[in-house]
């Protein structure tokens, strides 16, 4: 953990030396999640850890929504799909080339940057979903601040405010308010 004040760093949670630790996503509070030798662990704001998912999981976590949904990439990178805590998985966007990163606004709406499609995709909550904007062709960083704005970043672009309703990008130096 950071502390924003001090800049100082401490331990939340130690992995065992002899475990595999692979994708960290941010949970509910100061929490966060881990997957450790394929299962899913929740790591509270104290440290102490309980099993979400024993495993294996079928693709790499990528979000867990302000409504508790944790959201994945499948295991090939051409669908987005929704784990569940009993090992099971639900998908929601299939027929994607090869996601790059995946964000979730404060109302449930998914945004995925399918790089090869060169595509900047929305799903809504309704299960909807369209091409927001074209993107390079380039593997494309995304990010949501803390009043629903989304970013994008990218080599070619650079740092980026999307509009989601135009699909314009406006060039910006930092965010409006802290991304997660």
């Amino acid at each position: 953990r950071i502390d924003a004040s001090t800049g100082s760093l401490s331990t939340v949670y130690e992995v065992p030396p002899w475990s595999k630790a692979e994708w960290l996503v941010g949970g509910p509070g100061e929490s966060f999640f881990l997957m450790v030798d394929g299962g899913l662990l929740h790591v509270a704001a104290d440290g102490t850890t309980s099993t979400w998912s024993p495993g294996p999981v079928a693709g790499s976590p990528v979000a867990y929504s302000h409504d508790g949904r944790m959201i994945a990439i499948s295991g090939d990178g051409t669908a987005l799909i929704e784990l569940h805590p009993d090992g099971s998985w639900t998908t929601l966007l299939p027929g994607l080339t090869a996601v790059y990163d995946v964000v979730v606004a404060s109302d449930g709406t998914i945004y995925v940057s399918d790089f090869p499609a060169e595509e900047l995709i929305e799903l809504s909550p309704d299960g909807s979903s369209r091409v927001v904007t074209a993107i390079a062709p380039d593997n494309t960083d995304l990010a949501v601040d803390g009043d629903d704005n989304l970013y994008l970043n990218n080599a070619a672009v650079g740092f980026n405010r999307v509009d989601v309703a135009t699909g314009a990008l406006t060039p910006v130096v930092a965010p409006a308010a802290p991304c997660r």
